[in-house]
């Protein structure tokens, strides 16, 4: 997911095209584009700084299996392999 709010509308579809270009084919359905709505998944993610990575794993119904940010622990791992794991199952 890739937040773009922010972005200059005259630059948003050179981004999007690049992070097209960039994402493989079958992961492209797996990947969204998020052009408004900014401070709710900044309240949502709990963000703090933009020096950090913010993960999520969602279900297909949009429940929060896994979530995270920041430099990613062995045991932050393992959980979030877990999670896929049993998404993947179902």
């Amino acid at each position: 997911m890739a937040e773009l709010e922010a972005a200059p509308r005259f630059v948003r579809g050179m981004i999007t095209g690049g992070m097209r270009r960039s994402t493989p084919p079958e992961e492209q359905d797996r990947f969204v584009l998020l052009f408004q709505g900014e401070a709710v998944w900044k309240k949502f993610m709990g963000f703090a700084t933009t020096d950090e990575v913010y993960m999520v794993l969602l279900d297909a119904n949009g429940g929060v299996k896994w979530r995270g940010h920041g430099v990613l622990s062995e045991e932050e791992y393992a959980l979030l392999r877990e999670a896929a794991k049993q998404l993947a199952a179902e």
